[in-house]
């Protein structure tokens, strides 16, 4: 399973939705690297109101597993929220940031993103589109605005 990393295994992980992803977490667990004691190794990061039903820590190596209810840097900073953004030195990856970077893989076709789309929108319909998303969060992965 790690034939896209040329053997070497992925150092890191993310599970960014809500649901039962035991089997998300069990295959991002297999493509981790490999320590010299033949455990895997490396860190998952959760964001997302995940269901795991796993037994801890034995079935997962040497896996760091960090759970993140924030949403980065410039959380209810006001500045930031409006265009401010922080220097490189201090904050590598912010919102914005990774949120261009995840732009620039789905305009290059490296995150294939389309399956996950459950319904478009018009503009002119946002608030329709919100209220899917609110009252049957099971039906509505991704509610796209498109004009």
């Amino acid at each position: 399973m790690v034939e896209f990393s040329k053997g070497y295994g992925i150092n890191s992980g993310f599970i960014y939705f809500g649901g039962g992803t035991t089997r998300v977490l069990e295959s991002l667990v297999n493509m981790a690297r490999i320590a010299p004691d033949g455990h895997g190794m490396g860190r998952i990061m959760i964001l997302g109101g995940a269901h795991i039903s796993k037994s801890f820590p034995t079935s997962l190596g040497n896996m760091d597993i960090r759970a993140s209810s924030r949403t980065g840097p410039g959380y209810h900073d006001d500045a930031y929220e409006y265009g401010r953004d922080y220097p490189p030195a201090i904050v590598q990856l912010t919102i914005q940031r990774n949120l261009e970077e995840a732009i620039r893989f789905i305009d290059a076709s490296k995150l294939k993103v389309e399956s996950l789309i459950t319904q478009r929108y018009a503009p002119d319909r946002v608030a329709e589109g919100y209220e899917k998303l609110i009252q049957t969060p099971n039906e509505a992965l991704e509610v796209i605005l498109k004009p």
